[in-house]
């Protein structure tokens, strides 16, 4: 056992010895040079194969029915249909309807009584009921958009479009 202890003593020592040596300095390295590689290339497309059995005399497969959560679509934006019902009441106006013109502009007052173009729709209301012969209730609305919107440019195309209305006497309602 004393040889034992003798020999780790003594690989002991010689460790103490070699770890007192100085080390040769060590070189930095030197970087290595920096080549950028090219993205690999993307995968060859190969030309599809002509089938060798025509593909009327394939069996069809059954699918399932697709799911509510693969068939539902999103509402169509508001604002576009908005501006669909009102372009709507503008050609009714263009083309000498305004009866028709006030039925789009109920239709867009039901679906969006607060929508974005509710100013555009008060202003349109005003030259129907104008076209219509009907001042008093173009005047009542002219009064309420402009209180809704006093600084709008709707406000003054629908005084302006009402004065340019013909009276009751030659309006004909259609």
């Amino acid at each position: 056992m004393a040889a034992a202890v003798a020999a780790v003593l003594g690989a002991g020592a010689a460790l103490a010895v070699t770890m007192r040596k100085p080390h040769p300095p060590v070189e930095p390295l030197e970087p290595a040079p920096t080549q950028v590689e090219a993205p690999p290339a993307p995968p060859q497309e190969t030309p599809h194969a002509t089938p060798s059995v025509p593909v009327e005399s394939l069996p069809l497969v059954a699918t399932a029915e697709p799911s509510s959560a693969v068939t539902h679509r999103p509402p169509r934006d508001r604002l576009a249909q908005e501006v669909a019902i009102l372009s709507r009441a503008a050609g009714y106006l263009e083309a000498g309807r305004p009866s028709d013109a006030l039925r789009a502009i109920d239709e867009h007052q039901r679906k969006f009584p607060n929508g974005v173009l509710k100013e555009e729709r008060y202003a349109a209301r005003v030259q129907a009921l104008c076209a219509l012969g009907r001042r008093d209730e173009a005047a009542a609305e002219l009064a309420h958009l402009s209180r809704l919107a006093p600084d709008s440019p709707q406000v003054a195309r629908a005084r302006q479009s009402c004065a340019a209305a013909p009276t009751a006497a030659t309006a004909s309602p259609r």
